[in-house]
């Protein structure tokens, strides 16, 4: 979003986060790489964990040596 149109969006009707970087991991032959993990839950219950690792802006699944990722939760 650019800075423009955030500032044309109203600040009691809208929610905003701070900027966390990402975390990263390292890939074997590619070196790191962003890692988006999602957690699905419903109510009380976590259903499923899905992990992304990418470069650039977007996880767009075109990443070389980037894609979806096992999650291990220990």
């Amino acid at each position: 979003m650019t800075r423009g149109r955030f500032e044309q969006l109203d600040p009691v009707t809208t929610l905003v986060q701070r900027l966390g970087p990402p975390s990263t991991t390292e890939v074997p032959g590619f070196g790191p790489m962003k890692t988006d993990l999602r957690l699905y839950a419903y109510r009380n219950r976590i259903l499923g964990v899905t992990a992304r690792l990418y470069r650039g802006q977007v996880t767009n699944l075109r990443t070389e040596g980037g894609g979806f990722a096992a999650v291990k939760i220990v």
